[in-house]
């Protein structure tokens, strides 16, 4: 039992190294070390996940903004903080829509191809598909947002909260790369430890660009060279000059990436955030043909994982062959995805070829898999917030 009666301090706010003035508006948070590592702060643990399942809170529900828009991200409880937020967005016209979250804070744009933070939905003439966004929250909690097109209706709906997020600088992150991008995979030690990295990916080229991440040293179905554009998955950044992209991707055991692009570019890359209470897991847990979704209801596969509880689960993907797509959804939800989706449809989707996805399980820690068409694909269980 450690004591605080020492040089007549009495209570904890009382440390001349604890930045914290007061315990009000700080309930079921723990004491940590500061990202300056200079003192003592309240936080959430890291990677703590807030589910957000049996009454989903509405988050917004009416015409979508053109130009970026705060919102605010919350549940019944009340703000959240500075995490990451997975957002489902449910389309409800029959038409193509995209729909761009960012930081708020971020003063650059994103291009329409962006995976993490643009879902794109419904391309055909069903309205009533969805797409995931996984947004990082600034402390206040608050997002930036908008639609394509103005007036598009949509509802917005937090799905899960991932707490005790470290944020290294703001909203613009920790720079790790700049310059001439490497055409071969090239590691990158982040010093985190295993976890869940965001990276902020800016495009300096004149031409539509990208750049992929993957856990470093993992050889298993990623091109031999760093060709991001036969890679689609939540591991890709892309966009024209000035345009910023986020990309997410499991770290190895000891905190370490590689990454590269198809051409000699010039990129700046930041570390934007991480997650650390995380599980390594790197476990095949299916290889079959997936159903061609747009077949209707009945058309999803369950993907039992072997975890024991309900955590967001990050998989690997493969595909035999260049198909549209794949999705992931909770088991038990029965809402669509669109059909033949090829480009950027949020974070529970892979493109053609290979990529990253994330997705919420149900608490028996299960997905639902469907495709753009019949066509094999095997997954990966790479990592699991929080462990499983």
């Amino acid at each position: 039992r450690v004591s605080l009666l020492i040089k007549g301090v009495t209570t904890f706010l009382g440390l001349t190294d604890v930045t914290e003035s007061s315990f009000a508006g700080e309930s079921l948070k723990s004491a940590r070390v500061n990202a300056g590592e200079t003192g003592m702060e309240f936080g959430g643990v890291s990677g703590g996940l807030e589910v957000v399942t049996e009454e989903s809170f509405e988050l917004f529900n009416g015409a979508a903004p053109a130009a970026f828009t705060d919102l605010q991200i919350q549940d019944a409880a009340g703000n959240k903080g500075a995490g990451l937020a997975l957002i489902e967005v449910d389309c409800v016209v029959a038409a193509e829509r995209r729909f761009y979250s960012r930081m708020n804070g971020e003063t650059l744009d994103f291009n329409q191809w962006a995976w993490v933070s643009v879902g794109r939905t419904e391309q055909g003439a069903d309205a009533g598909v969805l797409t995931y966004l996984l947004v990082p929250t600034d402390s206040n909690g608050l997002i930036e947002w908008r639609c394509n097109v103005a007036l598009t209706p949509v509802v917005l709906t937090l799905r899960a909260f991932i707490s005790g997020v470290s944020f290294p600088s703001g909203s613009t992150g920790l720079q790790i790369a700049s310059g001439n991008a490497p055409t071969d995979w090239t590691k990158i030690s982040l010093g985190t430890g295993p976890a869940l990295a965001i990276f902020r990916c800016v495009n300096n080229d004149v031409a539509v660009r990208s750049c992929c991440f993957r856990r470093s040293g993992d050889t298993d179905i990623w091109p031999a060279t760093a060709n991001a554009d036969t890679i689609q998955g939540i591991n890709k950044g892309y966009g024209a000059q000035d345009n910023v992209s986020y990309a997410v991707c499991p770290t190895d055991e000891e905190g370490a990436v590689d990454w590269g692009a198809p051409a000699a570019t010039d990129w700046d890359i930041y570390l934007l955030a991480y997650v650390k209470n995380v599980s390594v897991n790197h476990i095949e847990v299916f290889n079959a043909t997936l159903l061609d979704q747009g077949l209707g209801a009945g058309s999803f596969l369950t993907v039992d994982l072997p975890v024991t509880k309900q955590t967001i689960a990050v998989i690997k993907n493969a595909a035999a062959v260049a198909i549209g797509g794949c999705w992931l959804r909770q088991t038990g939800l029965t809402a669509d995805f669109p059909n033949g989706l090829t480009g950027s449809g949020g974070v529970a989707s892979s493109g053609t070829w290979n990529g990253y996805m994330l997705q919420l399980t149900n608490e028996y820690g299960q997905l639902d898999a469907g495709g753009a068409t019949a066509e094999t694909n095997r997954f990966w269980l790479d990592m699991c917030i929080p462990p499983a």
